[in-house]
């Protein structure tokens, strides 16, 4: 009895000593945030290409409301920021003139930031990589390729791209949200993808271990999606040509969706749903029920391992 009793008072002060801790580095982070110096940056020649390889900064790229390209960095005096421009290009790069000790303690550094404003209507390349930090695209811009890689940190992206836009992320969610484009590819480790109100005139691909994916009310001509580990959810979206999905384990929904063929595997979990359009089935389940109809149109092929099939069309 007295032993449980030392365990429990043991356990108490571990709870509170964490509590305290917590409260602690908040407090840290939040004095650290005032120690933020701002720099300012103008440039008046013609800016083709945007490059950032920042370390643990949050990135903002939007309309100039002004008709003049700034950059705006929150920074401090060990760990700022580089600006340059050369050959119609727009760099900003990190330094790190921390000691080793501090470089080791991310916890009270305070939250970096890099806003950039453009004025022109289309840039040709836009580059962002970073380790830490969320990044947000606004609309309002055309670029011709966009690049954007970070370890961690959500990724908000709403620009029109002519060609492709590549995204890889480790840990942190992706949103790509009305916008047109020809390509989308995104890769992650531990992420969750929506992609709502965008047309894409050829393919999307994504390629994910573990996270939710989500198309809503959008269009493309190809999708290939490969989950470890996550539901995939279709939402009144349209591909002209092929639908392609296969995961270890997660279900497969769809709303209202359709494509000319249809290739759907899941190891563990359902397939369910409505599409708009009749199709021929092929479907094969080990454990599972499939319920599907019987009507002839594009294939649909539908492959579970253990889960249930059941597919409806759209009146």
């Amino acid at each position: 009895m007295l032993k449980k009793f030392v365990l429990f008072i043991g356990l108490v002060f571990i709870i509170i000593g964490g509590v305290l801790f917590a409260i602690t580095i908040k407090a840290k982070i939040k004095e650290r945030d005032k120690d933020l110096i701002t720099k300012d940056y103008t440039y008046t020649e013609d800016i083709n290409n945007i490059e950032l390889d920042l370390f643990i900064s949050d990135v903002e790229i939007k309309k100039a409301e002004d008709g003049k390209t700034t950059v705006v960095c929150y920074e401090t005096e060990e760990l700022y920021h580089e600006v340059s421009y050369k050959d119609n290009k727009l760099v900003v790069e990190e330094k790190d003139n921390r000691s080793f000790f501090n470089k080791f303690v991310t916890f009270f550094t305070p939250r970096m930031r890099v806003v950039i404003s453009l004025p022109e209507d289309a840039y040709d390349n836009l580059k962002i990589v970073l380790a830490t930090g969320d990044v947000n695209v606004a609309k309002g811009i055309q670029y011709t390729d966009a690049y954007i890689k970070t370890s961690t940190g959500d990724i908000y992206f709403c620009a029109l791209v002519t060609n492709t836009l590549e995204v890889s992320v480790s840990t942190g969610d992706v949103k790509i949200s009305d916008t047109n484009m020809k390509n989308i590819k995104i890769s992650g480790g531990t992420s969750g993808v929506d992609i709502e109100k965008v047309n894409v005139s050829e393919d999307i691909n994504v390629n994910i271990s573990t996270g939710k994916t989500k198309l809503t009310d959008s269009t493309s001509k190809n999708i290939d999606i490969k989950a470890s580990t996550g539901d995939v959810y279709f939402k009144n979206f349209v591909a002209s040509n092929g639908i392609k999905v296969k995961t270890s384990t997660g279900d497969v929904k769809f709303d209202k969706s359709d494509a000319d063929h249809l290739d759907i595997e899941t190891s563990t979990g359902d397939v369910t749903g409505t599409l708009l359009s009749a199709k021929s089935f092929f479907t094969e389940t080990s454990t599972g029920k499939s319920n599907v109809p019987k009507t002839t149109g594009g294939e649909c092929n539908i492959k579970t391992s253990t889960g249930n099939i059941n597919i409806t069309i759209s009146e």
